[in-house]
């Protein structure tokens, strides 16, 4: 059958699935040993398999080791087979031996079988046949842990039986046969248990004669399927003088059928004894006291519960003995406690539960007494300073032992704070007497029926306990028997599994297979299939299932059997094919080759994987060997990788190295690794692999080259690259710091002390914002060698995946001669302002008055000279402006948030646009300096105007990133454009140059980009691009 019902059993070992086999080969050819264990543990990778070549060191190897299985050739010098088996048998009789041989005949098998062989197998050739004996094995092993498993549950079931003081029995349904019984049967009853074997009735001539027909009514009780609970004098070699409690029941198969019966016997003589004297105290009693009737009615009250019966007692005691309280304590002498079981009265302190000192309660005297304690008085009777009346203060107090299976259990106790007038009577303390015996003869009912109830939820719990399913069919194949798990696992009810048949509860597609395998196992004793369940649900769930045959007490055949859940064995498999393939595919994707070499042959035999070929530049037919694979690398590494391998057997030490294959040619580089195989301290294999790591190897000669060229960078701009770790506080430079700062710095204190003191609070604030806005920007003072220094430093923060900063990189550069320069252009502006100031007073005010005077003279007379001189003027005036614009087009802008369709309206009154047309398409919001925004678009507005002709219409648009200016005039020659922002350009007589470079100023000083081209409709379009569009 297929693997399906191998696993772990129900005491905890394991079969078959997830534990080695560990076997033993014997044939004395070496050759055929070695390719046959190396097939088998390829066929399961649970076998582990150990060889011999001769019989006489596989009897040696055998007593050295433990082995699962010994699998032998027939045909061997000195010991053949047949002759090993038969020496393995005298000290291993169970263990698995099969004979796997290629001389096959009927007389070697016939002698095989007659010695005892677990199994015969004829070598051929092929997978197939080491599949086929790998399968042999496992079930030989399976069977073999089995037998072991069971022989253990069976001593362990004789000495939880030898255990105990009960007899333990069980018979057949008639009686006809014993079943079980152990030894305490020959002490208990006086008769041997082989006369009770021989004769299963035997045990009646052990009855008292007067007892039998009692203990026949009980037999007949329990063949026709019902309890049996009787008592009964047995033992004639003692006089019949010893009592027993004998409780029988039934067991019954799914039909209700009685086929066994069991219980067990116990000596009860002591109780018995106890009993009469009981009794003959209560009749004695009766004759006198009404009471002491009233007790037994309480005890003899089928309806009462045992909670009942006692409370009534305590009651009746109370009214018998004129106490105010009466309880019943547990009294434990190991912890010192006294507890309150039940209780009667009105004293609060004896509520049931209450906990006190055992040491603190009268109780503790009638353990040492053994029989009645009575106090009338105990202020007068020395008991005023005893710790119990201290913390109680009862002056009556009467108590009797309980005893619950021979050991001192509790009191039952009367008592009262008043004291009594005359002691208690001898009728009062044999009532107490009797009262106590009662209660503990109750209370070990109670415990004992209980114990019997849990026997007989034994079996059942057992089965319901295993996780595995349970199940017993009938040779109908109907479902006889099942535990909880069944349930669990199939969502069916007991009803609904009760009488169905077996392959109700698999898949169509299966039934048949799991016919087979029941009517299998009624013909061959036991069948191993593996199908899914089908749940209720129509839910499917791989299944593994053994089963054996057995019989019912009644001598039918029943199906035996185990299920287990093997979804999460059939999902390992399935991730095993995976990650082979995964492997598979790792190595080919990886560059990867594996090899195995066996230094045990001479010459070593060695095997590959198809990439070792490919990374070889080898064919798959190539024949190898280790000279021939060492040639195959440069001439340069070819000794270290001889050297190597030679070492790595002399020592069993691996190696990792990086080598080359090929010539100087054409080469690739390789990573090889070796791992050494030792047996007994002694190399035997060398497994390695090698990995192309040719593309690495030029990846690090690429990063040199490149770590080269950053240090000449670093080296040239005056930079050092810095690392700062958080947790450590450890400050690194690259290069040194003394490149930059003349001293060597590590940590962040170190560096703070070479800041200028009046930047030092400044930087200080800067690292630690870092730490919150992640980024790190800086301009400060160093004093080097008596000179100040300018550094700039840039860096920012990095986080591990909580957020929490671990560190901080960037870098630091000298820029010194950066800040001379901003500042001889900032006192080259200054001067220029000056100027711009000068110019803009001294030569406006002179035109001022040259205007108003010509004006003037236009007013006395009209004169073409006059005009003249008016243009010429206004022209003059628009240069001086033109040239003040210039002048400050690279001072500092101070940005705003601007409305573009407000300025745009705006800066077209501003210009003389006479018919010109504006079209305003923008709608946006940039960041700018407002004035000299209202400057560029006045100077591209008049340039329209100015060349487009009077009636030109001017666009101004939005773009992605800005906007842009176009007209539909005659436009800009494209061979032009690129002129048009330079100075002096113009192609007006009456134009100054600067009109367009003014723009293209205002515009670098914003960071903005403007661009010419031909507008839509032929004219000029200027763009202006990079501006901060205000969402």
């Amino acid at each position: 059958m297929s693997e399906a019902l191998r696993g772990r059993h129900h005491n905890g070992e394991t079969d078959v699935v997830g534990e080695q086999i560990r076997v033993l080969h014997v044939d004395d050819d070496p050759d055929f040993v070695a390719v046959a264990a190396d097939s088998l543990e390829a066929a399961d990778d649970r076998i582990s398999v150990e060889t011999a070549t001769s019989a006489r060191s596989g009897l040696d190897r055998l007593a050295e080791d433990g082995f699962d299985a010994v699998v032998s050739d027939y045909d061997m010098p000195e010991m053949n087979g047949i002759e090993l088996l038969d020496a393995i048998r005298e000290t291993n009789p169970d263990l698995p031996f099969i004979l796997f041989t290629g001389k096959g005949s009927e007389e070697v098998a016939s002698e095989a079988i007659s010695m005892g062989v677990t199994d015969y197998l004829q070598k051929s050739f092929g997978v197939e046949v080491y599949e086929l004996l790998a399968n042999r094995i496992e079930n030989a092993v399976s069977e073999y842990r089995a037998k072991r498993q069971a022989a253990e549950s069976e001593r362990r079931v004789r000495e939880l039986t030898e255990a105990t003081n009960d007899i333990l029995w069980e018979f057949t349904a008639d009686l006809s046969e014993v079943l079980v019984i152990n030894s305490a049967y020959e002490d208990i009853w006086g008769r041997s248990v082989a006369d009770l074997q021989e004769n299963p009735h035997d045990f009646l001539n052990g009855i008292h004669p007067e007892d039998r027909d009692t203990m026949k009514d009980a037999m007949q009780c329990l063949m026709s399927g019902e309890s049996a609970d009787v008592e009964c004098r047995v033992n004639a070699e003692e006089g019949y003088r010893r009592w027993v409690w004998i409780q029988g029941e039934p067991i019954t198969n799914g039909d209700g059928e009685t086929v066994r019966v069991a219980g067990f016997a116990r000596d009860i003589t002591e109780r018995r004894n106890r009993e009469r004297e009981l009794e003959a105290t209560k009749n004695q009693l009766a004759e006198h006291n009404q009471t002491l009737r009233e007790l037994y009615e309480i005890s003899a009250d089928p309806d009462a519960s045992l909670e009942g019966k006692i409370q009534a007692v305590l009651d009746l005691g109370r009214e018998r003995l004129g106490t105010s309280d009466a309880f019943l304590s547990s009294n434990n002498t190991d912890t010192d406690e006294f507890s309150i079981l039940y209780s009667s009265g009105d004293d609060e302190r004896l509520a049931p539960g209450t906990v006190a000192p055992l040491s603190e309660s009268y109780c503790r005297k009638i353990i040492d007494s053994k029989g009645v304690t009575a106090i009338a008085e105990a202020s007068e009777e020395g008991w005023a300073s005893d710790p119990a009346y201290e913390r109680w203060g009862y002056e009556t107090y009467i108590s009797g032992e309980v005893r619950v299976c021979d050991a001192h259990s509790g009191t039952l106790c009367f008592v009262d704070r008043s004291g009594r007038e005359t002691p208690f009577t001898e009728d009062e303390k044999t009532f107490v007497h009797l009262a106590a015996q009662w209660v503990s003869y109750e209370l070990e009912r109670q415990q004992r029926e209980q114990r019997l109830e849990r026997y007989k939820e034994y079996t059942d719990d057992m089965l319901d306990a295993i996780d595995d399913v349970f199940y017993v069919l009938d040779s109908d194949g109907r479902f006889r028997r099942w535990n909880q798990s069944l349930l669990d696992v199939t969502g069916y009810s007991a009803a609904e599994v009760a009488g169905a048949h077996g392959t109700e509860f698999f898949p169509e597609e299966h039934r048949d297979l799991v016919t087979a395998a029941i009517e299998s196992v009624f013909e061959d004793g036991i069948t191993r299939v593996e199908v899914p369940f089908i749940t209720k649900e129509e839910e499917q769930i791989p299944h593994e299932f053994t089963a054996t045959r057995v019989e019912d007490p009644d001598g039918n055949p029943m199906l035996a059997g185990i299920g287990r859940d093997i979804t999460e064995r059939k999902r390992r498999e399935q991730e095993l094919t995976r990650t082979k393939e995964l492997l598979d595919q790792a190595q080919r994707i990886a560059s990867v080759g594996g090899w195995e070499v066996d230094v045990t042959t001479d010459p070593p035999e060695m095997t590959v994987t198809s990439e070792f070929y490919q990374l070889h530049g080898l064919g798959a037919d190539a024949e190898l060997n280790v000279e021939s694979v060492i040639d195959l690398y440069h001439p340069d590494d070819r000794e270290t990788v001889r050297t190597e391998f030679q070492r790595a057997i002399a020592t069993a030490d691996g190696y990792d190295m990086e080598v080359r294959i090929g010539d100087d040619d054409q080469c690739r580089w390789v990573r090889a690794l070796c791992e050494p195989v030792t047996e007994n301290g002694d190399v035997v294999k060398l497994r390695g692999s090698v990995q192309d790591i040719t593309e690495r190897k030029l990846r690090e000669r690429e990063l040199e080259a490149t770590r080269e060229r950053m240090e000449i960078a670093l080296e040239t701009t005056d930079t050092l690259v810095w690392d700062r770790e958080f947790e450590s506080g450890t400050l690194s430079y690259y290069p040194s710091a003394e490149t930059l700062y003349g001293t060597g710095i590590e940590t962040l204190d170190g560096f703070l002390a070479l800041i200028h003191p009046e930047d030092r609070s400044a930087v200080e604030a800067r690292i630690e914002s870092a730490v919150e806005t992640g980024t790190y920007d800086a301009e400060f003072r160093i004093i080097r060698d008596g000179e100040v220094r300018w550094m700039e430093a840039k860096g920012r923060v990095e986080s591990d995946d909580d957020g929490t900063p671990v560190r901080a990189i960037g870098i630091d550069r000298d820029i010194t001669e950066r800040k001379h320069r901003e500042q001889e252009l900032q006192d080259t502006n200054e001067r220029l302002e000056e100027f711009t100031s000068i110019v803009s007073h001294d030569l406006r005010n002179p035109l001022s008055v040259v205007e108003g005077r010509i004006e003037l003279a236009q007013q006395e007379r009209n004169s073409e000279h006059l005009d003249s001189a008016s243009d010429a003027l206004a022209r003059m005036r628009t240069l001086i402006d033109d040239l003040l614009a210039a002048a400050r087009g690279g001072s500092e802008i101070d940005t705003d948030v601007v409305a573009l369709p407000d300025v745009v309206e705006q800066c077209w009154h501003n210009v003389e646009t006479r018919d010109a047309t504006l079209s305003a398409e923008a709608d946006a919001v940039v960041r700018a300096d407002e004035s000299r925004l209202e400057q560029l678009l006045e100077n591209l507005f008049s340039n329209a105007v100015e060349h487009g002709g009077d009636d030109v219409t001017v666009t101004v648009g939005e773009l992605d990133n800005g906007f842009y200016v176009e007209d539909d005039g005659d436009g800009i020659p494209e061979g032009d454009q690129s002129q048009v922002f330079e100075t002096g350009y113009s192609t007006s007589d009456d134009g100054t140059g600067f009109g367009l470079w003014i723009v293209s100023e205002i515009a670098n000083s914003h960071d903005w980009t403007v661009t010419v081209g031909e507008g839509s409709d032929g004219g000029a379009r200027f763009e202006i691009t990079g501006v901060d569009i205000v969402d």
